[in-house]
């Protein structure tokens, strides 16, 4: 079994990155406290990897070569929103590089916290990291990400995976293109409450019938929103709210839409790309869950991540605030 060495300086994100794979969810951290080893199987791909989580203070930073000199692969965690700190990260950069020669791992250097306001991103940082000369002499990689958003997360496991395993990492999204459009399951905006099914496009829960769209369209259609439109109408007929459980996504636009209404799938303002729903598609099976809509919409349009985009700085006592007030959209991952 391969194992990857997480390091970098304390408070960079390394065990909440860690935390999104293993434990499937954003968790309250501490500091790590010397070395954590986690041994975590990827049933969807056929993949079991070990983890070494390594506290990043400096008391800890001696631990890291006897370690990382055994390990297959490093990912280095840097945080981008820690200008202050940004020389003594590259400094314990550098130091490990001396110290690893011998082993001479990959290496995947994460600029972490990129959702977080005034941050430095792979441009600036990747060009302090050019000045290192023991670093030209490794296979390496920079990737922005953030365990908040899952942003570039997809990305840093289909990269480890392939230098681990000498394999690409291919992940298909089933979807159904008709005319100019590509229907995707599941529409991450219905919920299914004890009480019956709820469309939440654009907040509003309003009772429904799901339907199937795939079961509507044969082959070659050419109007599928006119096959859309008739079948509303007929539900409407006999007083009942129809909504379909996909989505689709057109060349005309990159944002992701209601194939019931057309218009784009939106919560509290914001918008989900075509390129976000499948990222959010692969996590669930990275994290062994069954795609469903409840699953996808805690990863597209989680509250934090709304309210990151709308500038919110959140700090531990927000975090838990937030997940109170989800209580009620509250799933596990493994039963979905």
């Amino acid at each position: 079994m391969p194992t990857i060495g997480f390091v970098g300086i304390d408070n960079a994100g390394k065990t909440t990155i860690i935390d999104v794979f293993t434990k499937h969810k954003l968790t309250k951290t501490i500091p790590t406290v010397g070395v954590n080893l986690e041994q975590v199987s990827f049933s969807e791909i056929g993949f079991d990897v070990s983890i070494l989580d390594m506290g990043g203070q400096k008391n800890f930073r001696l631990l890291w070569v006897d370690y990382l000199n055994t390990v297959d692969l490093i990912l280095y965690v840097v945080d981008s929103s820690d200008h202050e700190r940004l020389d003594e990260s590259m400094k314990e950069f550098q130091n490990m590089l001396v110290l690893t020669e011998a082993n001479a791992a990959p290496i995947l250097v994460l600029i972490n916290k990129i959702d977080l306001p005034n941050t430095m991103g792979a441009i600036e940082i990747g060009h302090k990291l050019s000045s290192i000369s023991e670093l030209m002499k490794r296979d390496w990689n920079i990737i922005e990400t953030s365990a908040v958003t899952t942003k570039g997360l997809v990305e840093m496991f289909k990269w480890t995976y392939s230098k681990l395993t000498k394999k690409t990492l291919v992940f298909e999204v089933d979807y159904k293109e008709i005319a100019d459009k590509k229907y995707y399951n599941t529409c991450p905006l219905l919920l299914n409450l004890a009480d019956g099914s709820y469309c939440i496009n654009h907040d509003n829960f309003t009772p429904i019938k799901v339907v199937p769209l795939e079961n509507l369209f044969a082959e070659n259609i050419e109007n599928p929103e006119q096959v859309i439109k008739e079948t509303i109408e007929e539900f409407e007929t006999v007083g009942r709210m129809v909504c379909f459980n996909s989505i689709f996504v057109s060349d005309e636009s990159e944002n992701i839409r209601c194939a019931t209404d057309t218009t784009e799938l939106m919560v509290e303002g914001t918008t989900a790309s075509n390129d976000e729903y499948i990222d959010s598609y692969n996590m669930m099976h990275l994290t062994g869950g069954i795609m469903c809509s409840e699953c996808l919409y805690k990863i597209l349009f989680s509250v934090l991540k709304r309210k990151i985009k709308a500038g919110f700085e959140p700090n531990v006592a927000d975090i838990e605030s937030i997940k109170a007030d989800e209580a009620r959209r509250k799933t596990d991952l493994s039963k979905c």
